[in-house]
């Protein structure tokens, strides 16, 4: 796993962390000396770490709501406590340093709860759902190819190819990536308008059909060896785009090492199901099953990981991009969008 992305989030979460910092400012007010200052600082950032730690190599998962309330609480705690209301109430005066040190343990939680806290849907028992994800790729990539030739997947031919290729065509790049090309139509139509169009898939049936049918730049690379960098894939793209490519569950680390190979200024769009539509009244993280039901053919149920609309937008801050645009391509003799289109560019 690629540590560049985490060191990010909490880079960013302590200058932006209002409630950790907003009870900080509380436990500092009264004090007047830099030793008095460093001293309840690092207990707090100590309590801080050991658990955010323990949270994220332990996978010890405690609810974000409770984490929550408990950080409120602490702000109201500490407003009380300055002013001497528990000596006047109670006839009691807290350790304070005490106190900073454990609500610091209770804080750390609240960023460790990020990159663990994602529930799995229940009934979908997958002891290896990444695993099992490739191997349904390898078992489906005949029909999968079959399937977008003849033209039989109607959304995507009324609705959502569409909608990716004039999402690239905007942007107006000369070099683009394109990321889980499959059989390769993307890369073709980009071709044909003149723009210089690179693939990559997992899948070695797919990207001999990519290359068969005229692409000629298309590499052979699982996600893993693509954010090791195991595959040479070239550089400075000026778009790198992912059309339903993205199912897996850890998608921060992919999305990072996308990020290295864009030019300054360069743009990742996705286009994936929409969360609303797909969430099926479960609107929350998870492993799902797609059965290729009233698909021709012989397919293999495929495991693909559902993430809410904030979860997509947390991924792409955590990968160093910025929100530049966001649409739902919709039929218009449909009620609900097909997808969801998301633009976003390169940080600095």
């Amino acid at each position: 796993m690629m540590v560049l992305p985490f060191i990010y989030m909490g880079a960013k979460h302590m200058v932006t962390g209002y409630d950790h910092l907003l009870f900080l400012f509380g436990v500092i007010f009264f004090l007047y000396r830099m030793k008095d200052v460093g001293l309840y600082v690092t207990l707090f950032a100590v309590g801080h770490s050991v658990t955010l730690l323990l949270g994220v190599l332990t996978e010890i998962s405690i609810s974000s709501y409770v984490i929550d309330a408990i950080i409120g609480f602490s702000v109201v705690y500490k407003a009380l406590d300055n002013p001497g209301a528990f000596q006047r109430w109670f006839g009691v005066q807290p350790n304070t340093k005490v106190d900073t040190l454990i609500f610091g343990l209770l804080h750390g939680f609240g960023l460790a709860t990020l990159p663990s806290n994602q529930p799995t849907t229940p009934d979908i028992e997958m002891p290896a759902p990444e695993s099992t994800l490739l191997q349904s790729w390898h078992h489906n990539a005949q029909s999968w190819i079959e399937a977008i030739r003849t033209g039989t997947i109607e959304n995507r031919l009324k609705v959502t190819d569409q909608a990716i290729l004039l999402a690239v065509l905007s942007r107006q790049p000369e070099r683009v990536l394109d990321l889980g090309c499959g059989e390769g139509w993307l890369l073709r139509a980009l071709a044909e308008r003149a723009i210089k169009a690179v693939g990559v898939d997992g899948d070695a049936t797919l990207v001999e059909a990519a290359r068969a049918a005229g692409s000629s730049q298309v590499h052979l690379a699982s996600y893993e060896e693509l954010v090791e960098a195991k595959v040479e894939i070239g550089n400075d793209y000026d778009l790198i785009c992912a059309n339903f490519s993205l199912l897996h569950q850890d998608i921060i680390p992919l999305l990072y090492a996308m990020n290295a190979l864009l030019t300054p200024g360069g743009a990742l769009v996705i286009q994936t199901l929409h969360p609303w539509t797909a969430a099926a009244g479960d609107y929350q993280d998870g492993w799902r099953e797609e059965t290729f039901a009233g698909f021709k053919g012989q397919w293999k149920p495929m495991p693909w990981y559902f993430r809410t609309l904030s979860s997509w937008l947390n991924a792409l801050d955590m990968a160093s991009f910025r929100l530049a645009g966001l649409q739902e391509p919709q039929h218009p003799q449909s009620l609900v969008p097909q997808s969801l289109l998301v633009v976003a560019e390169k940080l600095g």
